[in-house]
């Protein structure tokens, strides 16, 4: 088992940008992936040795990473992860908000 897993943070915004720092510090980071160029290569600068990427199509054909740390817009989670899976990637995703105080088919007293 590989203990060692490359990954690709996608998002970049405040919890994104923490998942970077703490990535790149456990030597895990090799790209980072968000819609907005300017600020991937901003964060490019700031850690060496990562490559930036600012399309999904292009981060699901690399071969050098093994998971994805989805810090997206929620409504984006599933569909990243999903497709994570689907190429044999660790998907790596929470919401820090909940939406709703219920399940689906149960209340918030159940």
């Amino acid at each position: 088992m590989n203990d060692h897993i490359a990954v690709a943070v996608v998002g970049c915004g405040y919890w994104g940008e923490n998942l970077v720092r703490n990535f790149h510090q456990l030597g895990r980071l090799r790209v980072i992936c968000d819609v907005d160029r300017g600020r991937l290569e901003q964060l490019q600068k700031k850690y060496e040795g990562v490559a930036i990427c600012d399309s999904y199509e292009e981060l699901f054909r690399r071969e050098d990473i093994e998971g994805i740390v989805i810090a997206a817009p929620a409504a984006q989670h599933f569909s990243l992860a999903k497709r994570a899976l689907s190429k044999s990637l660790f998907p790596f995703t929470w919401n820090m908000q909940r939406s709703s105080t219920s399940l689906p088919g149960r209340t918030a007293a159940s």
